[in-house]
């Protein structure tokens, strides 16, 4: 009996731990695009691109970690949808938009 509490204890938290890991990164992807919208001067088309972006990689992610249970795998699956994180703002971003997103970015890199 305590086993089978346990068990449905455990369940419950891992549950509310996914939910709060969901509404955590669609907060994350609302900071990142309003913060290129105010950084940038973006129009809200934009800000909306780069959200739905931001919670495709996201998606993209969730799905690498559960992908393989070999951490080498992982990472390198993790690294290539980072990598493409450029590509798909390139898309959304005028010409000037996107090259003051690359000095802000390299800047911020720079400092870390």
């Amino acid at each position: 009996m305590f086993k089978t509490i346990a068990f449905l204890g455990t369940f419950v938290l891992l549950s509310l731990a996914a939910d709060a890991q969901g509404q955590e990164s669609e907060k994350l992807a609302a900071d990142i695009s309003k913060a290129m919208r105010d950084s940038l001067k973006l129009n809200n088309k934009q800000q909306d691109d780069l959200y739905a972006i931001n919670m495709q990689l996201h998606h993209n992610k969730v799905a690498a970690r559960k992908s393989s249970p070999d951490r080498a795998i992982v990472v390198k699956s993790l690294q290539r949808i980072e990598n493409s994180r450029d590509s798909l703002y390139r898309i959304v971003l005028k010409e000037n938009e996107y090259a003051e997103y690359k000095t802000k970015k390299k800047n911020l890199v720079k400092k870390h």
